[in-house]
């Protein structure tokens, strides 16, 4: 296997490429002229994400899913003004037979993790609420930390990487204090550990960046998982029952919608400002990486987002 590249540093014309990728994103289409079947994906590093093109042969089934570590060989081509990798040859790889320093190459991870961990506890003591306060540290600086800090915030649309969740709690909880000082109706206190105790979920549901969703994950979700997590914690230290409602309604109604996941809507404007928050917090920590991406490959547009249903334009002050 040859030197560890990164998708970043793929370029139209490189020949023989062989290396180790993350799949993120695949879709199915077919050869207008021949109908010919391929496979389009999305491949990452710790550091970017480049196009691959792969034609299936007769009969061909394509067993890779979005989160598998795979293996690809081909060359260097483009597509729209897009490097893409025409892969010839493409396998799963178990990533438990690598080591350490190559899966860091392969998984991103936040930046300064040891700072935001320092932040995350200076957030947790905030919360001016005594009880409050003392049970945000049980469950997140006592029961939950070693995941919390780790895990991803998502599969692959948001923040999904190593320390991914931590991060997403921080900002949410960020964008909650800042704008509760503008409405004084609000509990600050109770919006704020909402907020950090949101997504706990996910250290149930979430498995390596990028990869699938744990059993668990796929059968209850991240919503039902907190919402369980969230209430066997508030018996353990015996919560007042008024804090362990709105709590939990804060994490059963943050998706805001029940297609959307979450079984009730907001309902209180606790509950309310972190849905919001949550939701810009996602959708901005996703398009910034679609805009990054583009701009380090010297593209006017970003690849289409499902999300936002549509590319993001790339300002450049230096271009014509």
């Amino acid at each position: 296997m040859l030197k560890k590249l990164f998708a970043t540093e793929l370029r139209p014309g490189m020949q023989d490429v062989a290396d180790l990728f993350v799949v993120q994103q695949k879709s199915f289409g077919s050869k207008k002229k021949n109908g010919a079947p391929y496979v389009n994906l999305v491949l990452v590093d710790a550091r970017g994400s480049v196009r691959g093109f792969y034609e299936l042969g007769e009969g061909e089934l394509f067993a890779i899913e979005s989160g598998d570590l795979v293996y690809c060989s081909g060359n260097v081509g483009e597509f729209n003004s897009e490097a893409t990798i025409y892969i010839h040859r493409i396998e799963k790889v178990d990533p438990s037979s690598l080591d350490e320093d190559t899966l860091a190459q392969l998984y991103p991870s936040v930046e300064n993790i040891e700072a935001l961990k320092e932040e995350l506890r200076r957030a947790v003591s905030r919360i001016k609420d005594e009880e409050l306060r003392l049970f945000v540290e049980y469950v997140l600086l006592e029961r939950l930390w070693q995941q919390f800090v780790k895990k991803p915030a998502a599969k692959s649309i948001h923040h999904a990487r190593i320390g991914g969740l931590m991060e997403h709690s921080l900002h949410v909880a960020m964008i909650v204090e800042r704008t509760a000082d503008l409405y004084p109706e609000i509990d600050k206190d109770l919006a704020l550990a909402g907020a950090l105790l949101h997504d706990i979920g996910k250290v149930e549901e979430q498995s390596r960046p990028g990869g699938d969703y744990t059993v668990g994950g796929k059968l209850l979700g991240h919503i039902a998982y907190g919402a369980l997590l969230l209430d066997r914690f508030a018996e353990d230290v015996g919560l007042n029952p008024f804090l362990r409602q709105s709590l939990l309604h804060i994490v059963l109604s943050h998706h805001g919608e029940r297609e959307w996941g979450s079984p009730v809507r907001p309902q209180t404007l606790e509950a309310l400002l972190v849905y919001l928050a949550d939701r810009t917090d996602a959708y901005l920590d996703h398009a910034q990486g679609i805009y990054r991406d583009a701009r380090s490959k010297g593209l006017k547009w970003s690849r289409f987002s499902e999300p936002l249903d549509a590319s993001l334009f790339v300002s450049d002050e230096d271009s014509d």
